[in-house]
Parts: structure tokens; C-alpha cells; sequence
């Protein structure tokens, strides 16, 4: 293993860094992708965007490209160490392979050959290795942060703790606004690419606002609680809708203590409707019935007459109350 790269690993902060460090060492540009295609980090000297880009400037989706730049033999081929092929679109060879962990790919690693210098698939292969070791750490401690384990405990307490509170936004050092949405992500990638998924979009939801709080919950949704609505239906945009997932977010509220209630809204707003992008409001009268059947018996909020209707259909094997509903619908639509 090359000496520098681990140095590299150890000075480098984020999966950014080390990537940029090992593309240096390589002077070659290099991405690395995720099982949805998405990019986790680029290089930036070299540079790799301007590559990345003539994909879309010859009006290809990226994951349509993918399937297009590896032939199936080279799908077949690619694995735990590194291939070579050329890339057609940009009359030019590149090294690609798989990041793993416990022999378990979590994401791809791409290098572009552009300089002449002799970059060997060892150096790659050792590269990818850094790189899973970065992958892997990150992944652990994401729900680690201050402001992950303040969510956490919010959401799942009852009963919290003022002092707890402050001492969790204290050490987070985030500002607060004046009031916040709690928003929902859920992946409909299959259950081997979910998590790969969301870790994508928390690390680019950190980036992006990161006076906002977010948290990966049971590795199966993420739980965003953030200052702006138009921020929350942005990211969706940019992020979200185009890669299989679905948002669903609360009423606003300005109190962070109360931020369970919300959670639940967003959370029953996720289960009730099947659009993928749900706002609470839509689904208000469908909660409001769900909570009141927990206090309230739903024949106690049935008007009498109508209960006597019931009754009769029930012992006369009748459908008054069918035609009443029908007679009903129609009258409240014309």
C-alpha cells in the first residue's frame, strides 16, 4: 500500500479532500459514484466536472450513460479490482472499480486518463481501498453529530429536557430560525442500495444548509428538519424526485420541544398518500379522524339517523346507506 495515500487518510477531513489529494498524486481526474448513479465526489485539480458535464451536453442521463459507457462484459468484468476500457464519448481511457467494505460494494470509483503519466490499476486498486476505509468512517459517524443525536432524542421522547436541549445546540453551534418543517425522505431503491441512497442525500443536505438538522433513521428514511419550505421543496427538486424517492413534510412550528408532533404529521402524511411529494395539509382531515379514534369511538361522531340506517341495512341485508352516500356525492359535485 502506497505510504502517501495513507497519510492522505489521515489528514484528509472529508471524502472530498482524500479524493482531491489521490487525484493529485495521480494527476489524473477522478469521481466517485454511487449505486444510483449519483456523484458522492469529484476531483478538482485535475478537474472532472468538465468530463461529467459533456455527458449532459450530449443530452444523456447519467444513468442511462452508465449502462451505455460499460459495455455487459465489462459489467461482468468490474468488481473488487480495477478494469480498464475506452470511453468512447470522450476518446479517452479510463480505470474504473468498485468500493467495498466486507466485500460489499457501497460505491464506484472512476479515473479518467487524461495526462500520459503510467497510472497503474495497483495505485487505483489502493486508492479504492483509502477510499472505502474514508466511506466507511464517514457512514458511522453520521449519526453521531450533535445536531443528528438532538433530532434523534426528540423524536423519541415524550418528556425532554430543556438543559439537554441547549447542550446539544450549543455544541451543534447552528443558528436557529424562527420556525421549521419536518420533512420525510423514504428511498424506493431496493433495500442493498437504500442506505447508499440516503447517506447521498444527508451528505448533500449538510452541505447545503448547514444550519439545518437532518438524521438517518433505522437506516431506512431521513428525517429533515429544516427553516425554509422553499429550501425543503428545492432540495426535493434537485436531489430527490428524479431519484427515486419521496418527501412528505409537516405544518410549520416555531418550538423545537414540539418537534414529535410534528414528525408524526409528516410521517402519516408519508404513509397516507401515494403522490411523492406530500404537503400535511392534504391529508388533515384523514389525521384529524385517525387521532380522534384513538379518544373517541367513530360511531359516537355518526349522526343518529344515519346509525339507524346502518342498523337496518345490517338486519334487512339492505343498501339505504349506499344510496343515501351515492345521492350525497352527487348533490356536493354539480
Amino acid at each position: 500500500m502506497n505510504e502517501q495515500l495513507f497519510d492522505a487518510l489521515e489528514n484528509a477531513d472529508t471524502i472530498d479532500e482524500l479524493l482531491n489529494y489521490c487525484a493529485h498524486m495521480a494527476n489524473q481526474p477522478m469521481w466517485i459514484m454511487d449505486e444510483g448513479y449519483s456523484i458522492i465526489a469529484m476531483s478538482q485539480s485535475p478537474n472532472a466536472l468538465k468530463y461529467y458535464e459533456k455527458y449532459f451536453d450530449n443530452g444523456k442521463n447519467i444513468s442511462l450513460w452508465f449502462h451505455e459507457w460499460f459495455s455487459q462484459e465489462f459489467i461482468d468484468r468490474v468488481s473488487h479490482y480495477p478494469s480498464r476500457i475506452h470511453d468512447e464519448l470522450l476518446q479517452m481511457d479510463v480505470i474504473a472499480t468498485d468500493i467495498c467494505v466486507k466485500n460489499k460494494r457501497i460505491a464506484r470509483l472512476t479515473v479518467l486518463l487524461e495526462n500520459n503519466e503510467d497510472t497503474t490499476v495497483s495505485f487505483v486498486n489502493d486508492v479504492a481501498k483509502v477510499l472505502a476505509i474514508m466511506l466507511r468512517n464517514q457512514r458511522n459517524q453520521e449519526n453521531n453529530s450533535p445536531l443528528s443525536e438532538l433530532i434523534k432524542y426528540l423524536v423519541d421522547n415524550d418528556q425532554v429536557d430543556i438543559a439537554k436541549i441547549s447542550n446539544y445546540l450549543e455544541l451543534s453551534k447552528v443558528k436557529l430560525h424562527k420556525q421549521y418543517y419536518v420533512g420525510i425522505v423514504e428511498s424506493k431503491e431496493n433495500m442493498s442500495n437504500r442506505k447508499t441512497q440516503l447517506t447521498y442525500w444527508m451528505t448533500q443536505f449538510k452541505v447545503t444548509f448547514p444550519n439545518d438538522f437532518i438524521l438517518l433513521k433505522n437506516d431506512q428514511q431521513l428525517v429533515m428538519v429544516i427553516g425554509s419550505l422553499d429550501n425543503l421543496v428545492h432540495f426535493y427538486n434537485h436531489y430527490i424526485q428524479h431519484q427515486h424517492g419521496k418527501l412528505a413534510y409537516s405544518y410549520p412550528f416555531n418550538d423545537l420541544m414540539q418537534l414529535k408532533t410534528y414528525y408524526h404529521q409528516a410521517q402519516f402524511a408519508l404513509n397516507e398518500s401515494n403522490e411523492n411529494l406530500i404537503d400535511f395539509q392534504t391529508v388533515k382531515m384523514e389525521y384529524i379522524m385517525y387521532r380522534l379514534s384513538d379518544v373517541v369511538p367513530i360511531k359516537s361522531l355518526i349522526h343518529p339517523i344515519v346509525l339507524k340506517i346502518l342498523v337496518y341495512d345490517d338486519t334487512n341485508n339492505t343498501d339505504y346507506f349506499k344510496t343515501l352516500d351515492t345521492y350525497v356525492n352527487q348533490s356536493t359535485n354539480q
